[in-house]
């Protein structure tokens, strides 16, 4: 833990440089560590003692930066909630975490939880005040193998649950993709399109940066063209995001290839990446889109693709201090290119108590050691004895300049025909006879969509997957 927090906060040497950026706003690394200060203060004021635990539901801004590590540096456990997260999971979680205070930037109306408000915080902070000095000897943190913090899950199978982490845990994910050609430099500028709340988030904007010595611009927008206006305005070397953004800005702007081609590296983890969307970023911007994956319950990235030579429909190898096997129906371990489900083991695994966790994702892997997504169960289905993936037919859909998104799942009722549900892009049309003639010349037969449904959306949970078992109303 010494070394954790020393590297990434009390190094002289980083406190002239930015740490922070915004569209508004900038802090260097000293600013970063005094306001850290104060809100350690603040919290303290608030007689919230260590060992205690807050929620913190908030959208992205540096106050979230610093309100995270004042809470560490007193010792105070904070959960990070998603914001899209709704009012029944957000109350589940409150009164199940024995928070004393839900730290929000939005008002809530409720009966039984101590609120404070972002405002306040930025008030006290505009105060300048802070009467500790900023040194390390003045922090009180939990000891670094002990929970610290805490991760929300999707609660796609029901209610989201609380995954605890450690300072140890942050540390080792930093040593194992610092390892990675795909390592932070300090001449960095970040920018995640992924949120706090989420591990892939939290990683990008919280601690790689800071312990790298490089700058974060934390983006407190939500859209497609704020982020992008945001990006352009910014200039960042390194974009982390998801498959759904890259997508969309080859869709909506031409002017990426000029854009594009000034990032230094731009990795997609969350969702699979579908080779259509690697093969045009890489025609149009000369650079490669890495795919990588990771869990809440590791907290990061544990498969990443070489930043120089990525493979297509690969989530990488494995990063360093991670290992893996894919176990087949029968209990036995899959060969090469057999298909299992994958249980990862890392040290920094939330659960120190068993040697491997199952992802609940099928994969298999290549003589190359590089590991490829086959799906969840519900990703695969069987029509005619035939299996298939919905993946394999989405990304030939999103290939058709017509359709921005795509979502195919069996149908729920008669388990028998493929459906399709598409997103058209703007003034666009497409009929169902030209699509099926399109696909036929792609795809087998059997994996051709009996309807087409166009929709405006497609269903995706709070982790910005994919939602096959949602229901979806159509007016076809």
């Amino acid at each position: 833990m010494n070394s954790l927090i020393k590297t990434m906060f009390f190094d002289p040497s980083k406190h002239p440089k930015l740490a922070i950026i915004t569209d508004k706003t900038k802090f260097t690394y000293k600013d970063l560590l005094f306001n850290i200060f104060c809100l350690k203060e603040y919290l303290s004021r608030l007689s919230i003692h260590k060992n205690q635990t807050v929620s913190i539901y908030m959208n992205d801004c540096p106050e979230y930066v610093f309100l995270f590590w004042a809470c560490i540096f007193s010792g105070i456990r904070p959960i990070l909630i998603n914001k899209k997260m709704n009012r029944a999971n957000l109350d589940y979680l409150y009164s199940n975490s024995n928070s004393v205070y839900l730290i929000s930037d939005i008002d809530l109306e409720c009966d039984n939880q101590a609120i404070v408000k972002l405002d306040d915080i930025r008030s006290y902070l505009n105060t300048k005040e802070c009467t500790e000095e900023l040194n390390f000897s003045n922090i009180d943190c939990l000891p670094s193998d002990v929970p610290s913090f805490y991760l929300c899950t999707s609660g796609s199978t029901g209610n989201s649950k609380i995954i605890p982490h450690t300072l140890d845990d942050v540390l080792n994910c930093i040593e194992s993709f610092q390892a990675t050609s795909t390592c932070i430099v300090p001449e960095d500028l970040i920018f995640s399109v992924s949120k706090i709340p989420f591990a892939y988030g939290f990683g990008n904007s919280v601690y790689l940066p800071f312990y790298a010595g490089a700058t974060v611009f934390i983006c407190e927008y939500d859209s497609i063209s704020q982020i992008y206006k945001s990006i352009c305005r910014n200039n960042p070397t390194v974009v982390f995001g998801v498959p759904t953004f890259f997508n969309a800005i080859l869709k909506l702007y031409d002017n990426i290839n000029e854009i594009g081609s000034k990032f230094r590296m731009c990795i997609s983890c969350g969702e699979t990446l579908p080779n259509v969307v690697f093969e045009e970023w890489s025609r149009r911007t000369n650079n490669y889109l890495v795919e990588g994956m990771g869990t809440t319950e590791l907290l990061y990235i544990f498969f990443i693709n070489s930043l120089h030579s990525p493979k297509s429909g690969s989530v990488g190898t494995l990063v360093p201090g991670y290992s893996a096997r894919i176990i087949k129906k029968d209990g036995s371990e899959a060969e090469i290119n057999e298909v299992g489900e994958l249980f990862v083991s890392g040290r920094s695994c939330w659960n120190k108590e068993v040697s491997e966790i199952s992802t609940g994702d099928l994969f298999y892997r290549d003589a190359g050691n590089n590991y490829y997504y086959c799906g969840r169960t519900n990703d695969l289905f069987k029509i005619n004895g035939n299996w298939f993936k919905s993946s394999t037919i989405e990304n030939e859909l999103i290939r058709q300049s017509e359709i921005n998104e795509a979502m195919v799942r069996v149908n729920p009722i008669n388990k028998t025909s493929i459906e399709a549900y598409i997103v058209l892009a703007d003034n666009q049309k497409i009929s169902d006879l030209k699509l099926k003639s399109r696909l036929r010349k792609r795809i087998p037969h059997y994996g051709i969509p009996d309807k087409f449904f166009r929709v405006p959306k497609i269903p995706k949970g709070i982790t910005g997957k994919i939602n096959r078992g949602a229901e979806i109303k159509t007016s076809e």
